[in-house]
């Protein structure tokens, strides 16, 4: 009987059969991203393709295990570093090992201790030597800024030392000094300066050097206005109250400066 054999056609024809049974089998699914292998008609699914790593020549699952570093975009690792997670989820390399940390067995001498003498309530403040120690006041003690100036809080002292006249009552500064009695505002001023417009009836105070405040206010029948230059058809020393609806001028000598003899005879 005579043997038969494959010529080239025949080991071609053979091998388009196994390629056919075995090697176009397996195939990648690409809406559903997955591996299958199709054996007498039936499909079965495969690992998925995030999920298949080669190990060792063999396809291993490695689905929910953590990766090493380094990894894409996270740099190297340094070893006894501990481990972070990144806003993703991956591993990264913290930067920090034990040695950073310290823990109850450590010298801690030369670090800032509590104070043993402190009152409980006090205010902390720190030593020359960086140590917090006991400053001796209690937040009590002190009167919070807000209340500077303001309404049942503390009056402050101007640049004089001396108490501004508007936080003081209005019977504490009887006498106002001007600087002026006209319908025009004075041309040279210092701030705090008052003038009397006649035609506005108002009382003007300067806000700054050579500027005057853009409102008035009305005169109070309980001073005495005391006019200190000429000032239109009034004289230096001229004295007024204010009448309701406008300034009366004073008969002359009706407030007088007190001798420092008058004060002698007077607490004799």
């Amino acid at each position: 009987m005579a043997k038969k054999y494959l010529d080239d056609n025949g080991l071609l024809y053979l091998w388009g059969k196994i390629k056919a049974a075995f090697l176009s089998a397996v195939s990648y699914d690409t809406t559903n991203k997955k591996l299958t292998v199709t054996k007498n008609g039936s499909a079965t699914d495969l690992v998925t393709a995030a999920k298949i790593v080669e190990d060792g020549g063999a396809v291993t699952d490695i689905s929910g295990k953590a990766d090493k570093l380094p990894m894409s975009g996270q740099g190297a690792a340094t070893e006894n570093n501990f481990m972070a997670i990144d806003s993703s989820g991956n591993i990264k390399d913290s930067g920090h090992k034990h040695s950073d940390y310290l823990t109850s067995h450590q010298d801690i001498s030369g670090k800032a201790d509590k104070d043993g003498d402190a009152v409980q309530g006090n205010i902390a403040v720190f030593d020359a030597s960086g140590n917090p120690v006991d400053s001796g006041s209690a937040p009590a003690d002190f009167i919070p800024a807000s209340e500077k100036g303001s309404a049942s809080g503390v009056a402050t002292l101007d640049a004089s030392g001396r108490v501004p006249s508007e936080q003081l009552p209005s019977y504490v500064d009887d006498v106002v000094e001007l600087i002026g009695f006209s319908g025009t505002a004075p041309a040279t001023c210092a701030k705090g300066d008052q003038y009397y417009n006649t035609t506005s009836k108002k009382i003007f105070t300067a806000t700054a050097t050579d500027t005057w405040g853009s409102t008035g206010e009305d005169p109070e029948a309980g001073k005495i206005y005391v006019l200190l230059v000429d000032s239109g058809s009034y004289s230096a020393n001229d004295q007024f109250r204010w009448g309701g609806s406008e300034m009366v001028k004073m008969a002359d000598g009706g407030v007088t400066a007190i001798t420092n003899a008058e004060i002698d005879a007077i607490c004799v």
